[in-house]
């Protein structure tokens, strides 16, 4: 229940009592916080009765005098209110007095008494784009009362080589502003406390505590609650995070540690975030209790790797012959026999092939795409190779069935001991240089057989490299096959593309992304049968509004592996937040180099500017909530990511990689190219859209005209013609 607000008096939802009160007003209530998302709300309950006709509800805060109203519905016994019709949260701190006011001249205002006894109910918070409050009903004398105080908003936290902590972020005081303010560092175990300095100014407030101390007065606690004591000693507010924006900060905001030496006691220490999104100290063991690295970090950002030994050289050959045997074995189980020929008129059926659909990630979500439009007008199987999840991370499209081929998930359906067996082995015919050749083995391989023999006339469309030279070598005569490249020949290793170059010759067709990749290939298959033809993908339609362009937040997103450069986007922002401290770096996506990442961001001391939040499935959303889209790749494809940005009305900035990124952004039209792998020249970019908000407006505008070139409507129907195309010369041949 919620006011509305529509230019006069706000609307209060209500619940219609049974009996409506006619002469005066008096009665007990419930005065309570709501706690519901996105909004500051109050729920006013009358017991018994209902309001007489021409009541306002009016709350009057005690020490100024200030007067809020709303009107209250005849015949209702209970409201909720909306504080964010009357005033932003941050201008409600302070204690306010329910009062009912009945509109017959000179009656006085009625106060409400509490109908449980003066029982104090538990706090709640409530929290709004201008501040967060702690809101808690009393009944002092009986009377209801509403407290409502401000909590502290961290925007910094900084660790010193000498353990001194230092905290600064936002406290809208109101009508409570207070002279004495203190940080309180409480330990959980013990209950010890430890005060440290702190100052109140102009809404802002700025702390200190020497961790020395903690350790000193309770060395066996393992963590310590922060808050800030406002007024009264009895008046502590903790410490948090709860509008930063960030979906989950105890799992993304990672703070740096120190080794902590106070008399002969030493611990580990390191600020965090708790899962109330509360500050707190956390204490471990001990240096001689501490793992080493896991691994070491090159320079780049790359893993290093030792070399090949000779014995290893020697069993990399015994695999390629064993997978080789293998492969001709397979290929005679499976044949090359013709299916039957399609039904002269129809439409061929198409089967999408992906590794893992059930999983995320751009090749992913374009498929699946690509499967929504075409199953319009056509039969569509997405064929997944594994399934490691219960359902898919994108929804799938209507009308569009999906296969698994060999389910992972623990509650499976029981599997033939050589399923174990051969899932432990490596693949005998996905190619070794593609990257997904870890999760494949030789049951997938015999899944991916057996489907491939039990189908009928249609399209066979693959998605990358290992899956395409499976389709182009064991395809039965009389199903078209389609490959899909999302990355452009150079990125592949030289071993693959000596095996594309033999085998892609016997796809019926190859779809690229770029001018470029149409080219490149097109010289590679140039004398032989295959078409190759450039479509680029559709931008899917993508949750959540056109961003604004006004937070401060620029974001990147793809998997943490070193081809997406995020290492380099580290370094180019530990440039950008020198300048605009003020600005933040989301980094949306899984991978390997999670901890690689981690690491360098506290080496730059970016933990207040730069967070990896993880793999999301609301995309949309976070780009609106962006301002800068920035891609660092070493190597793309095409980029759906930029064309994603760009549906959300974010200007782009990207090194000029190969390639797809100068195929997509106008470069100073709808974003910013600079020379590839130059970090200050990226970051200079950067900070060039962070202050001109005019310039950032003006490509954010054309970035959003541009994604509508790229509709699904548009790229669905260059699909349609190819594969109705493909699938005639097929059934003449």
């Amino acid at each position: 229940m919620r006011g509305d607000h529509d230019g006069g008096e706000p609307r209060l939802h209500t619940d219609d009592a049974q009996t409506p009160q006619e002469n005066g007003f008096e009665g007990t209530a419930r005065l309570r916080a709501v706690d519901a998302p996105g909004g500051a709300r109050l729920e006013l309950e009358l017991a018994p009765g209902a309001w007489p006709a021409g009541a306002q509800l009016v709350l009057r805060e005690r020490d100024s005098g200030t007067q809020r109203r709303w009107p209250l519905p005849a015949a209702a016994r209970r409201v909720e209110l909306d504080l964010a019709d009357r005033a932003p949260l941050a201008q409600w701190p302070g204690t306010w007095e329910p009062l009912v006011v009945v509109d017959d001249g000179d009656a006085a205002p009625s106060p409400l008494r509490a109908d449980d006894g003066g029982r104090v109910r538990r706090a709640r918070v409530l929290r709004d784009p201008t501040a967060v409050c702690r809101v808690r009903a009393t009944a002092g004398d009986g009377l209801v009362a509403l407290r409502i105080e401000a909590l502290p908003e961290l925007r910094r936290v900084d660790l010193a080589a000498d353990a001194l902590l230092t905290l600064s972020g936002e406290l809208p005081t109101g009508a409570t502003a207070a002279p004495a303010v203190a940080l309180v560092a409480t330990a959980q175990g013990s209950r010890g406390r430890v005060r440290g300095h702190a100052q109140l100014a102009d809404g802002r407030f700025r702390a200190e505590l020497d961790l020395r101390a903690l350790l000193a007065a309770a060395p066996d606690d393992r963590r310590w609650d922060l808050a800030l004591q406002v007024g009264g000693r009895s008046d502590r507010r903790a410490l948090g995070m709860r509008r930063s924006g960030l979906s989950d900060p105890t799992r993304v905001v990672v703070y740096p540690e120190r080794h902590i030496v106070a008399g002969d006691r030493e611990r580990w220490m390191r600020p965090a975030i708790s899962a109330r999104q509360t500050l707190v100290v956390l204490a471990q063991g001990a240096p001689s209790q501490r793992p080493a690295p896991a691994r070491p970090p090159h320079p780049e950002g790359r893993v290093v790797r030792p070399p090949r030994r000779g014995a290893q050289r020697a069993a990399v050959l015994i695999l390629h012959v064993v997978r080789a045997v293998a492969f001709a074995v397979l290929r005679t189980v499976i044949g090359r026999r013709p299916h039957p020929r399609a039904t002269a008129g129809a439409r061929a059926p198409v089967r999408i092939v992906l590794m893992h659909a059930y999983g995320m990630g751009g090749t992913i979500r374009t498929a699946l795409n690509l499967a929504g439009e075409l199953a319009g007008e056509r039969e569509v199987e997405v064929v997944s190779i594994k399934r490691a999840r219960e359902d898919p991370v994108f929804d799938l499209p209507a009308d569009v069935r999906l296969t698994a081929l060999d389910d992972r998930r623990r509650r499976a359906p029981a599997r033939p001991r050589a399923a174990r067996l051969l899932r432990r082995l490596p693949s005998v015919r996905f190619h070794a240089d593609d990257h997904a050749f870890r999760t494949s083995s030789p049951w997938t391989d015999l899944q991916f057989a057996r489907w491939l023999r039990a189908r009928g006339p249609g399209v066979l469309m693959t998605t990358r490299p290992g899956l395409n030279l499976m389709a182009a070598r064991l395809a039965p005569r009389g199903v078209v096959t389609v490959g899909q490249e999302h990355m452009h020949l150079q990125a592949h290793a030289p071993g693959l593309q000596r095996e594309l170059r033999r085998s892609y010759a016997r796809l019926d067709a190859l779809a690229v992304l770029t001018r470029e990749d149409l080219r490149d290939y097109g010289e590679l298959l140039a004398s032989t049968p295959t078409r190759v033809v450039q479509i680029t993908n559709a931008v899917p339609r993508l949750e959540g509004r056109r961003s604004e362009l006004s937070n401060p937040v620029v974001l990147a997103a793809g998997r943490l592996t070193r081809q997406k450069g995020f290492d380099r986007l580290v370094r180019a922002f530990a440039l950008v937040a020198r300048r605009r401290p003020e600005w933040t770096l989301r980094i949306f996506g899984g991978g390997r180099d999670l901890e690689l990442l981690q690491a360098m961001i506290l080496d730059h001391d970016l933990h207040n500017n730069v967070f990896l939040m993880g793999p999301t499935e609301h995309l949309g959303r976070e780009l609106a909530q962006a301002s800068i889209f920035t891609l660092s790749s070493r190597f793309e494809g095409l980029p759906m990511v930029i064309l994603e940005a760009m549906s959300k009305g974010l200007p782009v900035v990207s090194f000029d990689c190969p390639t797809g990124p100068a195929e997509v952004i106008d470069d100073g039209v709808d974003g910013l190219l600079v020379p590839d792998g130059d970090v200050a020249a990226l970051a200079e970019a950067i900070v060039r859209l962070i202050d001109d908000e005019q310039e950032r407006r003006r490509m954010g505008a054309a970035a959003w005209r541009k994604a509508r070139d790229y509709d699904v409507a548009a790229i669905g129907r260059r699909w349609d013609a190819l594969l109705d195309d493909l699938s005639g010369r097929s059934s003449a041949a």
